[in-house]
């Protein structure tokens, strides 16, 4: 009888481990599924063709309708290099490249990796597209992103474009920004945005132009500063003192009179801008 109990008690708590395991790869797998999305590298911008990448420039969501927006725009890498802030945001070669293209796009939840999301994709400008996902899950997690290039008419040069490149980007659900409104793909707002985006982009090239005036005004006092020292000093002067002074001197006045050139010609370059973008506000809706 001590027998049989004995093997009973040892049945039933192999019965309760197998159970217990099977609990926890359930829930392991459950967690891992939602929640693992450190493995993905988020980035905000996608290379494309030379010198040029597409920069993520919107991407809303709004819980009630499970609707999100996201949009690129194509960025010159010369932008953040070049001492000349005139320059158009994407070059003619890739305007040129982009009008001839179209795109696959794939949108993908973390939570639910084997249904592609629904979603449209329209190019607003040549450097400007936007994709709008429909039916989004609550916790959808982290969105995949995936951009296929291809060529409208192939008789024309596409040998700048990667026509067999799959452009991935991936964007956590916590970096989204919550909007109320409840239509994200008509013209008149997908104008908008592009708008907005132009509008911020030149704003932020005046802003780094009205910087670099401040620190050039800064240089220039300092310099006419060390200018009246060594004068103030010179009349203690040996010849070769003076000379050397001298010398300093008209190379402090070098550096100010450059500096003053690269300043008018910002402030050029600002008038053009703040032209530009009184242009674009006048244009929002």
């Amino acid at each position: 009888m001590a027998y049989q109990k004995d093997k009973h008690r040892k049945y039933y708590k192999r019965v309760l481990s197998f159970f217990l395991i099977g609990i926890l790869a359930i829930s392991l797998t459950a967690f891992f599924r939602t929640t693992s999305t450190s493995k993905h590298n988020t980035t905000k911008t996608l290379p494309f063709i030379s010198n040029e990448h597409f920069t993520l420039v919107k991407r809303d969501y709004n819980p009630q309708t499970k609707c999100l927006k996201i949009a690129y725009a194509l960025e010159n890498d010369l932008d953040n290099q070049s001492q000349e802030a005139n320059q158009t945001t994407t070059t003619t070669d890739a305007i040129e490249t982009l009008s001839n293209i179209k795109y696959r796009t794939n949108v993908l939840s973390i939570t639910d990796p084997g249904h592609p999301l629904k979603h449209t994709t329209v190019k607003v400008k040549d450097d400007f597209i936007e994709l709008v996902v429909d039916q989004v899950p609550d916790d959808f997690k982290l969105i995949k992103v995936q951009i296929a290039p291809e060529a409208i008419n192939t008789k024309l040069d596409t040998s700048a474009l990667k026509t067999d490149a799959i452009y991935t980007l991936y964007i956590l659900q916590k970096d989204f920004k919550t909007t109320h409104a409840t239509q994200m793909n008509t013209k008149a707002i997908q104008t908008n945005d592009y708008l907005s985006y132009k509008s911020s982009v030149l704003n932020t090239k005046i802003k780094k132009l009205e910087t670099q005036n401040a620190g050039y005004n800064l240089d220039i006092k300092q310099k006419q500063k060390l200018i009246k020292t060594i004068k103030s000093d010179m009349q203690y002067d040996t010849s070769d003192q003076k000379e050397t002074h001298e010398s300093q001197i008209n190379g402090y006045n070098n550096t100010i009179d450059q500096d003053k050139q690269y300043q008018l010609d910002n402030d050029h370059t600002i008038k053009k801008l703040k032209q530009q973008l009184k242009e674009l506000e006048e244009n929002k809706l």
